[in-house]
Formats: structure tokens, sequence, C-alpha cells
């Protein structure tokens, strides 16, 4: 039982990536289920969630997480659900992080290599939450560097999410940004007098209005159906 203690130890540590514990449970409750051990089952609970919570936020974010937090179907056992939501919740949180990091990014790439932006973002960010997680200054800064045919393509994914967002719920999450967005980009357009560019400008103002009426739309059509 020594090899046991050793990991036992370094998991109430916080030494493992959170996804071990879920599984590390299983094998303890299983121990105790045989007395192989006899601790307590309810106090290796409390000290593995102590150390999921001292590993908080360490780690990688996992994709398709689901099969190694799988609870077979039938079984009860709150705490094994309380492990499940726990490391979703960390999941979730290393998503946003991992999200944010990569958006960083993409905006710094706006500034230098608009191409390489669009490219990118069509290829990842199409269908997929973009705006939720930018911070909005950044963003603006880097938009008023582009040039008319460049701020197209900023059109252009903003249409993709008026096309998109009645089939895909999370989309809506970005309307809060793209707001103070548009409010950026007012104040920039009423300072000057127009040009091509500033008339592109425009036109985004004018689809984030006509993203905003769509969800409009959709929550009233909800309401009505409910």
């Amino acid at each position: 039982m020594e090899i046991t203690n050793t990991i036992y130890n370094r998991l109430i540590n916080g030494d493992f990536h959170f996804i071990f514990y879920f599984e590390a449970y299983l094998m303890f409750r299983f121990f105790s289920s045989k007395n192989i051990i006899t601790k307590d089952i309810f106090d290796i609970k409390s000290e593995l969630l102590n150390g999921l919570e001292k590993k908080g936020c360490k780690g990688d974010y996992i994709e398709n997480l689901e099969k190694f937090i799988y609870i077979e179907e039938g079984e009860k056992d709150e705490n094994l659900e309380e492990f499940r939501d726990k490391i979703i919740k960390i999941n979730n949180e290393l998503k946003i992080e991992k999200e944010q990091e990569n958006v960083k990014e993409l905006v710094k790439l706006m500034q230098i290599e608009p191409y390489r932006f669009y490219m990118r973002v069509k290829e990842s960010y199409a269908s997929v939450p973009f705006f939720v997680y930018c911070n909005v200054d950044e963003l603006y800064k880097s938009i008023m560097k582009l040039s008319a045919l460049e701020i197209k393509d900023i059109i252009w994914l903003i249409k993709q999410r008026i096309t998109l967002v009645s089939e895909n719920s999370e989309l809506l999450k970005e309307l809060p940004n793209l707001l103070i967005l548009k409010c950026k980009l007012i104040d920039e357009i009423n300072d000057y007098k127009m040009t091509l560019r500033l008339a592109s400008l425009k036109e985004l103002i004018e689809k984030i209005d006509e993203f905003e009426d769509k969800i409009k739309c959709l929550n009233s059509t909800s309401q009505v159906t409910l």
C-alpha cells in the first residue's frame, strides 16, 4: 500500500492534472468497498476534492472531456457527480482562457497580416464565438488600422453570425461585446468627413445592428412559443 499512499498524498496535494481526480475517486471507492483500505470514503472524498481545488485551473483544456468522466447509466453516486461537475467547471474555465489567448493573438495578427487573420478566422471561427473572447478596446484599435477592403472581412464575419445565430445559440454571447464595439465605431465615423473606409465602418455598424435585430426577433419568437 506504500505506492497507493504515495499517490494519495500527491492527489490531496493537488499534484495531478484535474482530469485524474474522477478516476482516483472511483479507484479509492473500490478499495474501500473491498476493505483494502480502512479510511472512510467520505473523508477520502473530502480530501480528494480539496486536492482538486488546490489544482484548480492549472493544466491544459481537455477536448472531448465526457469520455473521461462518464458515469454508467443507472449509477447513483452524488460524490462522483460532484467530482464530474467540478471537473467540467474547471475545464470550461480553461477553455475560456485558451480561447481568450487564441483570440488575443488573432487580433494582433489582424494589424500586421489582415489576410492571414481573415483566413484563420474563416477556418476556425466562422461559426464559433470569436467576439465573446475579445478585448473590445484592442479589437477596436486593430479595426481602425484596416483598409476599407480589409474591413469587409469583419463585415463578412458579422454576416455569418446573422445567418447562423438561429441555429447556433452560442453566437448570442457575442452581442454584448459587439454593441460596445459599435458605440466606439459610431464615435469614429461621426468625427470625420465620409470616405470609402468610413463607409465600410458604417456598413459594419449596420451589420451589428442587423445582428442585434435578429437576436431580438429570435427572443420574441421564443417567448411567443412558450
